[in-house]
């Protein structure tokens, strides 16, 4: 379980702390969504400390993921018909050489 103490200097800046380790300590930063962790950076998800945070300024976490990573944005994606190619087989020749071979 994590406990998430508020920075005085910013309403978006925390210390979050785990209750069992009291010597791991890291700063979240919800503004610029940035935790010392560096999950949410790698994974572009709020990490469980980004979480904590949220939930302790009643947010919702879910508005703190870019929108190219929500099924909206993957559907949208895949809405365009792709259409299927000839086996390579049927391909046109091409005066190019060919830089690959296919075993």
């Amino acid at each position: 379980m994590f406990i998430c103490i508020h920075r005085p200097s910013d309403e978006m800046l925390f210390e979050v702390y785990n209750m069992n380790q009291t010597t791991e300590k890291y700063m979240v930063d919800l503004n610029t969504m940035v935790c010392t962790c560096k999950r949410w950076m790698l994974s572009g998800i709020p990490c469980c400390h980004a979480i904590t945070c949220c939930k302790y300024k009643a947010l919702d976490p879910a508005n703190f993921i870019p929108e190219f990573y929500k099924i909206e944005a993957y559907v949208r994606c895949y809405e365009p018909i792709i259409n299927p190619t000839n086996g390579e087989n049927l391909w046109k020749s091409t005066p190019y050489q060919t830089f690959y071979h296919h075993q």
